[in-house]
């Protein structure tokens, strides 16, 4: 009863101990000293499942059937040892690997209060399907303890990876940062937005900061398995700033007064502060009103380029900035399915996930196969925008009618506060005001 029997599908066994004995698909069947349990093993990934003889154990001729596969463990008995009872005869193993041992152990009486196991053998009854059977040695007969059919599945996770649950990505999001600098959270890269050399200055500057985690936020990557062929799926959230299950991208907007000599006005009422406490004076109001009027429509980096005698205008250098923004974002929009496809076809083989030491290490190298995404995603952004002009864009929004809006009501205010006659003409005023 030493030996270990390799069973194949057109070989047949007749042995003392079992009877017609066929077990297909290369299951293997263990003999021990202990004659009286049946150990087989998974012929391929899936399941194990049977129905023991409740009717048996109803009459008490029947004590208990255990199953064992996989550190999962079914019983079929009374609660009570030793006792007569109904049971529900099906049970089933899931998510077992090719080659797990399935064992099978059937106590078929007590003496003294203590389960007596019993002598069983295995019985074919069809393709990957068995019986299990006892020896009533009251009766002298053979019994069916249960039966026992090997079922291939889809695994449905590796390891202790649960299946996953959804299959939805999160959402993008922009965090605006107010600011001319900005220095990359643990690191020591500080990113600019005022880095052009303009004549006369760099008024503002909108810039997308290279993909990073925002301070105050949590990356958790969360592995599962994909029900339908067992590959590990990595869905993910961003925690943080009051938003869950997003991916944060940063920009800056910043006024350049730290490229330019020019007095900041941050609104109109500023502007007229100012000039009541004498912060702008009298000699100095008609460059004010020609500098109101050359923040429409004039391109550095076009002939005809108006530049900035001494003032900028705060809220309307921020609106055009953030005009950058809006058109940025909608090329991102649009490019978007293409992101979430990437993100969505991420995924490990079972056998690949495993290879690593840890969980966490498998994620830590995800979150980089992540991050170059994210960061690969922002420049063929860039690269659209690239193809649409620069230049078109910044004539687009110099010349925009929100922009006009703000500018116009400086001049209006000033103008009134002046007089229309109070300075000569200025041809940036007759551009302005001629607009819409």
């Amino acid at each position: 009863m030493h030996n270990q029997f390799l069973l194949i599908f057109v070989i047949i066994f007749n042995l003392s101990m079992y009877s017609q004995v066929v077990i297909k698909d290369e299951i293997i069947l263990y003999e021990t000293e202990n004659p009286d349990a049946e150990t087989l093993t998974m012929p391929f990934y899936g399941k194990v499942s049977g129905g023991v003889n409740w009717g048996a154990i109803w009459w008490g001729w029947l004590k208990q059937v255990k199953i064992e596969a996989g550190g999962q463990v079914v019983i079929k008995s009374c609660p009570v040892t030793c006792a007569a009872c109904y049971v529900t005869a099906s049970w089933a193993i899931n998510n077992l690997p090719l080659g797990t041992p399935v064992t099978v152990t059937v106590y078929s009486h007590c003496i003294n209060g203590q389960l007596v196991e019993a002598e069983t053998r295995l019985v074919n009854t069809g393709m990957n399907e068995y019986n299990i059977e006892y020896y009533n040695p009251n009766q002298l007969q053979w019994y069916i303890a249960t039966s026992i059919k090997f079922i291939p599945t889809t695994p449905t996770f590796c390891g202790e990876v649960p299946e996953c649950e959804y299959s939805s990505l999160p959402n993008f999001f922009f965090n605006e940062i107010e600011s001319n600098t900005y220095t990359l959270p643990g690191t020591q890269t500080i990113v600019e937005t005022c880095t052009t050399d303009i004549a006369g200055g760099q008024a503002g500057g909108m810039k997308m900061t290279p993909w990073h985690v925002p301070e105050g936020y949590i990356w958790n990557v969360n592995p599962c398995a994909n029900p339908e062929n067992g590959d590990i799926k990595f869905p993910f959230e961003f925690i943080g700033g009051g938003n869950t299950s997003v991916v944060p991208y940063v920009y800056l907007v910043g006024l350049c007064d730290n490229n330019s000599s020019h007095q900041v006005i941050k609104s109109s009422d500023n502007m007229m502060e100012q000039m009541e406490n004498g912060e702008i004076e009298s000699e100095d109001y008609c460059n004010l009103l020609h500098d109101i009027c050359a923040h429409y429509g004039s391109d550095p980096n076009n002939p005809g380029y108006i530049p900035l005698i001494k003032f900028v205008l705060e809220d309307v250098v921020l609106s055009h900035e953030r005009m950058h923004f809006e058109r940025y974002e909608r090329e991102f929009q649009g490019l978007l399915p293409q992101l979430q496809a990437t993100v969505s076809g991420l995924n490990m083989s079972c056998q690949q996930f495993n290879e690593y030491p840890s969980e966490e290490e498998a994620i830590n190298v995800v979150k980089g196969w992540l991050k170059n995404i994210f960061e690969s995603f922002g420049s063929q952004v860039e690269a659209e925008l690239n193809i649409y002009g620069r230049d078109n864009i910044e004539e687009e929004i110099l010349t925009s009618r929100a922009q006009w809006d703000l500018i116009i009501a400086y001049y209006n205010r000033l103008t009134e506060y002046l007089g229309l006659n109070y300075c000569p003409q200025i041809d940036a005023c007759d551009n302005l005001t001629r607009a819409f």
